[in-house]
Parts: structure tokens; C-alpha cells; sequence
């Protein structure tokens, strides 16, 4: 069990570690003045959409675990209180 907790974050440290590369990768046209970096953007007319899109999204999501969280801890408080040999 303790290994678990230990490789837990093996899969992010992966995630990060290639978008590094991905993004190193990129630098070297930059550098050696092949591209200018104003060059390696993709134009995108309406971007903001889906960026206010995914923002209100996960700000929603956000809000509705913060309420369910409170939610559980809540219930698991009163159980523990029901069944607390103090409580008799």
C-alpha cells in the first residue's frame, strides 16, 4: 500500500515531463532563427470562446465538489457521532 502512495504521482510527473519536451523541442527553430517565435503561433480567430467556455466549466465543477465534499464530511461527522460510545 505504501507503494501506491509513493508511484501516485508518477503519472503527472510523466505529464509535465512531456509536455517539457514537446515544448523544448519547439525552441530550437526558434533559437537558431529558422522561425521567429511570433511565427510559431497558431492564429485563432474566436479563441476566447473556448477558453470561457472550459473556464466556466471547471469553476462550476469546482463549486459543485466543494459542495458535495462538505456534504460527505458532514454525514461522516454525524455518523461518527451517532456511534460515538460518549453519545449513549
Amino acid at each position: 500500500m505504501r507503494s501506491l502512495v509513493v508511484i501516485a504521482p508518477l503519472g503527472f510527473l510523466a505529464i509535465e515531463t512531456g509536455w517539457i519536451v514537446t515544448e523544448v523541442g519547439r525552441q530550437p527553430w526558434i533559437i537558431y532563427q529558422v522561425m521567429r517565435t511570433a511565427e510559431t503561433l497558431t492564429p485563432m480567430p474566436g479563441l476566447w470562446l473556448p477558453l470561457a467556455t472550459f473556464t466556466a466549466l471547471y469553476l462550476t465543477l469546482s463549486v459543485i465538489l466543494i459542495f458535495v465534499l462538505r456534504y460527505q464530511f458532514a454525514r461522516v461527522n454525524e455518523i461518527q457521532a451517532d456511534h460515538s460510545p460518549l453519545s449513549a
